[in-house]
């Protein structure tokens, strides 16, 4: 039976009737993997894509926090300045 031959056992490039017929059910078979694998890919670039997409708004999103607290940190420095300033004013 072709089910029972594996794909190593068979000549995919052979010419005689039993491996021809079992070439080919492996080429259809090869085919359909073929095209599973496609299409698996594609789905995984996709996936992919998003995650870098993602990735790269949470680093941009990171970097605007990181500098809002570094102008915040700036801001209660210059508070506390200031009120040093008025303390030896006074």
């Amino acid at each position: 039976r072709v089910e029972d031959v594996g794909p190593a056992e068979v000549d995919l490039g052979g010419s005689d009737a039993p491996q021809a017929a079992s070439s080919s059910f492996f080429a259809s078979k090869e085919r359909e993997a073929y095209a599973k694998i496609a299409a698996a890919n594609v789905l995984a670039m996709d996936a992919c894509k998003e995650l870098v997409s993602a990735m790269r708004n949470h680093a941009e999103s990171s970097q605007r926090d990181a500098d809002i607290e570094s102008v915040a940190l700036d801001i209660r420095r210059i508070l506390r300045e200031l009120d040093i300033a008025k303390l030896e004013g006074k």
